[in-house]
């Protein structure tokens, strides 16, 4: 309910890629279509759904593994989906075992979306945060997590903004102040990390 407006308010721009598919919905390209030059979009397996008539390019690979040449993106898109590398992936695409380090492999994601980043180029990540903790599917990140992400991403800049849900909706707090979030299951994310790296 927030991570889609705080991407367009982010204003991305240029070639863009899309890492886990989460932008592969018609609504949300009739919003990005006017701010891109072209999107990518890269996940596992074919989800059902495509629109290369909208010129959309799809790529079916692991995160960990792109398959695109260096500093080719001038903006990277990952949206609540580095919760889920080296996590139980068979919901997604057949054989994908859950990894001894799943913080590991996000690390060797996270290292990929800077790879394929020009220099100037800026990746807008958000993941569920709060407590850590292990949903078996995905993982939710703490304090912690986010500051090995910003680590190994070693951006020139970031910003990060949290959203967390109460009984008044979503507003903004930071990552102290929502470090107690729990992922509800009967909701979702109780708070979500937004984060802004310029490489």
């Amino acid at each position: 309910m927030v991570e889609i407006p705080w991407l367009l308010a982010q204003g991305p721009t240029g070639r863009a890629l899309d890492a886990g598919s989460s932008l592969n919905h018609a609504e949300f390209l009739d919003r990005l279509d006017p701010l891109l030059d072209e999107l990518h979009i890269v996940t596992l397996a074919y989800e059902g759904v495509a629109y290369p008539q909208r010129g959309v390019s799809y790529a079916f690979s692991d995160l960990r593994a792109l398959p695109y040449r260096d500093g080719y993106f001038e903006t990277v898109i990952s949206i609540s989906t580095l919760e889920h590398v080296g996590m139980d992936n068979t919901a997604y695409a057949e054989g994908a075992a859950t990894a001894a380090d799943p913080a590991k492999e996000t690390d060797e994601a996270v290292r990929e979306l800077a790879r394929v980043l020009r220099s100037g180029g800026r990746l807008l990540v958000t993941v569920p945060y709060g407590e850590r903790e292990d949903h078996g599917r995905f993982r939710q990140f703490d304090h912690a997590d986010v500051d090995r992400l910003l680590e190994v991403a070693q951006p020139r800049a970031a910003e990060t903004v949290v959203y967390r849900y109460s009984h008044r909706g979503w507003a903004l707090s930071d990552l102290d102040e929502a470090s107690n979030a729990r992922y509800r299951s009967d909701f979702g994310a109780e708070a979500v990390a937004c984060i802004c790296m310029t490489r």
